[in-house]
């Protein structure tokens, strides 16, 4: 009209005056014309993802996020928009890093006073998975495993139950993982661990102590006696601990059906504990020789 011009702003003008073009010149507005864009998320895609997959996040004025947070368990967890797989004002498509946990992600602007927007939906991080921890009843170090299950090729490293870290190799044809026990493994939980530092229970291990045990002598015992402890599994002795003795013995032989060790000087009767390879023990009773009165005079 001859007051006034409506027209619909351009979505890629940018702030600055608004210049009017007409037959004779051209006029400029005197204030600064400024946009409001509310940053939102309105659906994330796939809602299940694994890690190195990709994830699409829709919704509105996503053309000005430089950063998409994921949850984490220790460090911070960020695709930069260098690395957007896809990118335009009404979606987002990064690739999950390995470290991502489940949980929802945040997004931002990344300016010196950030704009930051948190989802309200959570995303679920696929990790490794069996489909029951294997039973590893009466195993012994130096036994080998092989764990059947889902997506283990996302493992990076598999602790024994005392934390300690065993080497394994990852098979995609039938998607298992193998490895080798220790010598010195210990009942308890075997864990998988991938990229993201979740623990997940891939096996639970009893470790074998030996049986049927027997002590040759096992009575009249003197100081520098040579024992012989029988049984089965009798490999896995590391030490015997004598009656009060502080410093436990070394066998002279260790086979797997018998060790010899020689009984101190100073141990007494009582139970002989052997200790094993996975920190258990076992106990055999022993006997010492007593002296015995056989006449007195006068």
């Amino acid at each position: 009209s001859s007051e006034e011009i409506r027209v619909t702003v351009p979505q890629t003008a940018e702030p600055g005056k608004v210049q009017l073009h007409y037959a004779n010149g051209m006029l400029e507005t005197k204030s600064m014309l400024t946009y409001s864009e509310p940053i939102s998320i309105e659906e994330i895609t796939p809602a299940t993802v694994k890690p190195g997959a990709e994830l699409t996040i829709s919704g509105e004025y996503l053309n000005l996020i430089k950063e998409v947070s994921f949850s984490f368990l220790a460090d911070s967890v960020n695709v930069y928009a260098a690395d957007f797989k896809a990118h335009d004002r009404k979606q987002i498509v990064v690739t999950v890093p390995e470290e991502a946990v489940s949980g929802t992600i945040i997004i931002s602007d990344a300016k010196e006073v950030p704009n930051t927007i948190k989802s309200e939906q959570t995303i679920e991080i696929v990790l490794p998975s069996v489909t029951a921890p294997l039973d590893l009843t009466n195993a012994k170090g130096g036994d080998a495993v092989t764990v059947k299950g889902k997506d283990l090729d996302l493992v990076r490293s598999i602790l024994m139950p005392d934390e300690t870290e065993v080497k394994f190799t990852y098979n995609a044809d039938d998607s298992s993982v193998s490895f080798t026990l220790p010598e010195n493994a210990s009942d308890g939980a075997i864990v998988a661990v991938p990229a993201s530092g979740v623990k997940v229970a891939i096996a639970n291990i009893g470790m074998v102590v030996p049986t049927e045990i027997a002590a040759t002598p096992a009575q009249g015992i003197r100081g520098g006696d040579e024992i012989t402890i029988a049984g089965v599994n009798m490999d896995q002795v590391t030490t015997v601990s004598f009656p009060n003795v502080e410093e436990a013995v070394t066998p002279a032989e260790i086979k797997p059906n018998a060790v010899k060790v020689v009984f101190p000087a100073m141990a007494q009767s009582g139970n002989a504990v052997l200790n094993l390879k996975s920190g258990k023990t076992v106990e055999v009773a022993l006997a010492t020789a007593k002296p015995e009165v056989t006449g007195f005079e006068p």
